[in-house]
């Protein structure tokens, strides 16, 4: 039996509830590897890349904070409270550790150590840990943390006269300094100068500014070869989707994946359906419209 890969589209009647499948032809062996490459990329540099978990932990964090801070209406502060706020925050400095390795390995497994794309990443990332105070303070905290446990300090809680609440973890600069000696010399410095509480909402925020800053730049370096997945993936789709659709019909693109029996026709007990991912060719062309504003925003 032969397999055989077709471009179609997948329609769903929103009235009927009725799925169809339509075939619009078959696919070279190049252009099926095309597609599968082009997705590939945009994956691993845009849905599954270090700097989408980084987001994501940083999102629990702030949601975290939110959570503590709306129950506080109904309740004082507990120890809990602490606990938790720490282990997301390592979470997310775990994500910011993986962001800097993680990235810099893959650039260095595609383009090579020597390559322009990999000099460029970690010449971002440097330029943000000279600048950047809460970011080049969050590269050394995981570190303290592995050796001495909880980051956090204290949460500065409660609620106003108003009726609202708030929730304002910290850290405190005397207690980092006397329990870890091994800060990098700049961040030391920073933290002595600081002799007090600040707060670790301000520093994770700014930490995730200057990675999107560097991810951005990174985005922008790759553009050569991320633009050229993007319109594979919108041809396809393109040539799927060009004829008119039936009223009250969702389509999708996908590949179809077809094995032939020996008397000619299809064996529908194997079929395979693989969606054509317009989804990350839309992603990436908002990444890029957020890089360039992001960038452009520094220039002006």
């Amino acid at each position: 039996m032969a397999q055989e890969w077709h471009l179609a589209v997948q329609g769903h009647n929103q009235k009927t509830k009725m799925n169809t499948l339509y075939n619009v032809r078959i696919l070279e062996d190049a252009e099926r590897a095309g597609i599968h490459d082009a997705t590939k990329l945009l994956q691993e540099d845009l849905e599954d890349a270090p700097y989408s978990r980084l987001t994501e932990e940083y999102a629990d964090f702030k949601a975290l904070i939110k959570e503590i801070t709306d129950s506080f209406a109904k309740r004082s502060q507990s120890p809990g409270d602490l606990k938790k706020v720490s282990k997301q925050l390592d979470n997310v400095l775990s994500a910011l550790r993986a962001f800097d390795d993680r990235t810099k390995h893959n650039l260095s497994q595609r383009y090579g150590k020597e390559s322009e794309k990999f000099l460029l990443f970690g010449t971002a990332l440097s330029e943000e840990f000279d600048n950047n105070f809460a970011y080049r303070f969050s590269c050394q905290l995981r570190n303290y943390s592995q050796h001495t446990g909880s980051t956090i300090t204290n949460i500065q809680a409660g609620g106003h006269i108003n009726g609202t609440s708030y929730c304002n973890p910290t850290f405190d600069s005397r207690e980092l300094l006397a329990k870890y000696k091994k800060w990098q010399s700049q961040v030391k410095k920073d933290l002595a100068a600081i002799n007090g509480e600040f707060s670790a909402i301000a520093i994770v925020d700014s930490m995730v500014q200057s990675c999107t800053r560097a991810y951005c730049k990174l985005l922008l370096a790759l553009e050569p070869d991320l633009k050229p997945a993007m319109e594979t993936i919108r041809s396809f789709a393109n040539e799927a989707l060009k004829d008119s659709a039936e009223p009250d019909m969702l389509r999708k693109p996908i590949i179809l994946g077809l094995t032939r029996k020996d008397d000619g026709n299809y064996d529908m007990a194997t079929l395979n359906i693989i969606p054509v991912r317009v989804d990350l060719m839309a992603n990436a062309e908002s990444a890029y419209r957020q890089a360039n504003g992001i960038l452009g925003s520094q220039t002006t």
